[in-house]
């Protein structure tokens, strides 16, 4: 598995977020990386 894969995983999986974006930038074999992510809560009222 690639280091963008465990990365999305874990954002998207283990966290419950949804990813808008996502950018990574290496450099020396250094990584930089901005992730946009949101998250919703589900509608608790009851009916």
């Amino acid at each position: 598995m690639g280091l963008v894969n465990k990365i999305t995983t874990i954002i998207s999986h283990e966290h419950n977020l949804n990813m808008r974006s996502i950018s990574f930038e290496s450099n020396d074999g250094i990584f930089e990386g901005k992730v946009m992510a949101t998250h919703t809560t589900p509608n608790t009222c009851a009916h």
